[in-house]
């Protein structure tokens, strides 16, 4: 672990993508804090920072206009993941309420036969 490790999180995944599900999740940030947020758990690219990603649609910030267009940036970035996104957003879709822009995401990802 480096030095700026001990800060960033950067020695254990995990916890990189803790940090970031708390900046996600937090409805007080800055809008841009939280694409920030978004925009790094797509680039780590590992299946619990997709379903970290997932979470943003159970949070409704104030301002529908911003929800919206956030909501909507995730639902892109989700994208971005193909084929590998089918099982951590079927599991989000079997287990919450909050699920518009993950089924679109996974009939994009998957077709409608899934």
């Amino acid at each position: 672990m480096g030095f700026l490790d001990f800060f960033t999180g950067g020695g254990d995944p995990q916890k990189q993508i803790d940090k970031l599900k708390r900046i996600l999740m937090d409805q007080y940030r800055q809008r841009e804090q939280r694409l920030e947020a978004i925009d790094e758990l797509v680039r780590l690219g590992t299946p619990p920072a997709l379903v970290a990603l997932l979470e943003r649609f159970t949070l409704r910030v104030s301002g529908p206009t911003i929800d919206e267009q956030e909501k909507q940036y995730t639902y892109e970035k989700i994208g971005l993941w193909g084929p590998t996104a089918v099982e951590p957003l079927q599991q989000f879709i079997a287990t919450h309420d909050a699920v518009y822009f993950p089924l679109r995401a996974l009939r994009d990802i998957a077709g409608d036969e899934v």
